[in-house]
């Protein structure tokens, strides 16, 4: 009987030993892939800093957009349309 408790003492040495290596080399790799995702984060945030920036020297484009939209809904546009259709259609009666 005492030699069973031996093998079993043994066997769970062993088992005891195994999971501590195994776990230090899971930590290992714990560690490379936090490096790596700290690095690709940094990435990250240095391409959306680059798109900020381009984004905001793009800013005053849009705001020009923006402006002659308002013109085109306002009345100015369409009195200017209206007047020209007045101009067309007196040029077209003249012929």
């Amino acid at each position: 009987m005492e030699t069973l408790y031996g093998i079993c003492a043994v066997l769970l040495t062993l088992a005891v030993v195994i999971v501590a290596v195994q776990a230090v080399l899971t930590l290992r790799q714990l560690r490379e892939t936090a490096e790596q995702v700290k690095y690709t984060a940094k990435a990250i945030e240095l391409s959306a800093l680059n798109i900020n920036d381009r984004v905001e020297s793009t800013k005053k484009l849009f705001d020009t957009v923006d402006d002659v939209s308002k013109a085109v809904r306002t009345g100015w546009f369409k009195g200017a349309q209206l007047a020209w259709n007045l101009v067309s259609a007196f040029r077209g009666g003249r012929k």
